[in-house]
């Protein structure tokens, strides 16, 4: 999957610049074999359960988006959001499906 840019909603300080936008690269196999999946699946007895990964999530924005921890901890929630939404997205479907999760 290609990347994406995101506008975000608050403006990020970096520096003596601010971020109104944050590109994300698309995933490569590197990044999947070192980060792995953002969702863990929890066995029980009523079923299977899929908990999401935060740090998993974090460490992909670090990785395609350049974007230091403590950026990403300055985030609107909605974007951070939407950045998960899209590594979901990428990691689940292959290049040319137009499924949606």
């Amino acid at each position: 999957m290609d990347g994406k840019t995101f506008q975000l909603r608050t403006q990020i300080e970096r520096g003596d610049t601010v971020l109104t936008e944050v590109t994300l690269r698309g995933i490569t196999t590197e990044d999947y074999i070192k980060i792995g999946p953002v969702y863990n699946i929890l066995q029980t007895d009523a079923g299977t359960s899929m908990i999401e990964n935060r740090k998993a999530f974090t460490q992909y924005l670090i990785r395609l988006g350049g974007l230091t921890e403590r950026e990403i901890f300055k985030l609107h929630l909605a974007d951070f959001k939407d950045m998960c939404a899209w590594i979901t997205q990428a990691l689940a479907f292959r290049d040319g499906s137009d499924s949606t999760t």
